[in-house]
């Protein structure tokens, strides 16, 4: 599946769409969305090109950076809270949740390729 824009009216992305793709049946592997509204929080976790511009890497080359995101979130849970979007679209907690889910999805599927969109 390419990448493909979801834009609003003002043409910016609002949503991640995340997946692993097997390379031998290309069978996709999951399905993640979320807002880009955290997008900021994830920059500072350093995992936003991890994330958002990893199409067709292999999933093997994104897992330490995700791990060391997941670290970030873990230690600055509450200094991260304060970005919470002001409209309700997202917050830390969730962004954290879906780092931590992908993530395991990931070390479950280490031989894949990331498919996304956004």
């Amino acid at each position: 599946m390419p990448v493909v824009g979801v834009p609003t009216r003002a043409g910016e992305i609002v949503s991640l769409d995340i997946w692993l793709e097997c390379p031998c049946c290309s069978t996709d592997i999951g399905d993640f969305n979320y807002t880009h509204n955290v997008s900021g929080m994830w920059s500072k976790a350093g995992c936003y090109d991890a994330l958002y511009n990893s199409h067709g890497q292999p999933t093997s080359e994104i897992i330490p950076v995700l791990e060391k995101a997941v670290t970030y979130f873990a230690a600055n849970l509450d200094n991260l809270r304060a970005m919470n979007p002001e409209n309700g679209w997202g917050d830390a907690d969730g962004a954290f949740k879906f780092l931590e889910n992908f993530l395991e999805l990931c070390e479950q599927h280490p031989n894949t390729k990331i498919g996304l969109s956004k």
